[in-house]
């Protein structure tokens, strides 16, 4: 089953170059207030996300669950991770189609790529992931794709001790996982994750129309730690491209809106509307990985 790229990562408001998109990062920390175009969105903010498979918005554990883009090419990219993997498909889908590849989406919530024992009792027990996770690479394996994406949630992991995973668990634990999907001739690569809010940024804005800046984190935030550092440290190891994505969304702080557009749909998921946007800078940093 094929399918098609939602109606809004088709949108013509895609950020022109890097450039632009930190000029208006840089601005946008120092907002007061909503834009009238922001302000008309806050209402409907927490439902701008695209995920799959649409309509079901459930996981994505088999190919022909989630296969995006043209079902007849021939080369295959892959997208490994958790919903922090998932979200990224506006941004990531259009270079994948133009390349001639399909996108082939592997997603499990709460379920990061690297090979760690997290603990969300929402979610059951920790075996669900490590199955989840252990199938996924055996899957990657056998479609023998020419790339493979991971994006994963790195704010706020805890392990079964109860204690945040460090940076340096995460670093073996994601190169392993690194290690187990790469090939010769695979290109692998890892996207930097996302900042993470204390709170839903939707209800935080609402709460402050005209001091926009209360919702604003920094980067990292101590509030809600990040692993990022234990990200690009596992692809330094393993020889794995880092896609650097902070400057996407923030200075040294994170605004929760840039420009008219609210970056977030709840504390750490990047809404539809900014991945959007962010399709060109995210089709440049992959085209060297589409063979």
């Amino acid at each position: 089953m094929a399918v098609v790229v939602p109606a809004a990562a088709t949108s013509s408001h895609v950020a022109p170059s890097t450039a632009a998109v930190v000029a208006l990062v840089k601005s946008s920390v120092k907002a007061t207030k909503l834009s009238s175009t922001a302000l008309a969105a806050l209402p409907n903010a927490s439902s701008d996300a695209t995920f799959y498979p649409i309509g079901r918005g459930q996981f994505c554990s088999t190919v022909s669950e989630c296969t995006l883009g043209p079902p007849q090419a021939s080369k295959t990219v892959v997208l490994f991770g958790d919903s922090h993997a998932a979200m990224w498909v506006p941004a990531i889908l259009p270079a994948v189609v133009k390349s001639g590849a399909k996108l082939v989406l592997l997603w499990q919530g709460v379920c990061p790529a690297a090979k760690v024992d997290v603990n969300w009792p929402a979610y059951g027990d920790p075996d669900n992931c490590n199955a989840f996770r252990a199938n996924t690479i055996m899957l990657i394996n056998q479609l023998r794709p020419e790339a493979v994406l991971i994006g994963e949630r790195s704010g706020n992991v805890v392990g079964q001790n109860g204690f945040y995973t460090s940076n340096s668990q995460w670093a073996a634990a994601l190169a392993t996982t690194i290690r187990a999907i790469s090939a010769p001739g695979r290109s692998v690569a890892v996207i930097e994750d996302t900042p993470q809010f204390p709170t839903s940024v939707p209800v935080c804005l609402s709460a402050h129309l005209t001091s926009v800046q209360a919702c604003t984190v920094t980067f990292d935030s101590p509030k809600s730690p990040g692993l990022q550092l234990g990200q690009k440290a596992a692809a330094q190891v393993t020889k794995a491209t880092f896609i650097v994505t902070q400057p996407w969304f923030c200075t040294t702080r994170c605004p929760a809106v840039i420009g008219d557009m609210i970056v977030y749909i709840d504390g750490s998921h990047v809404s539809t509307t900014y991945m959007t946007y962010l399709s060109g800078l995210m089709g440049k940093a992959i085209k060297p990985l589409l063979h």
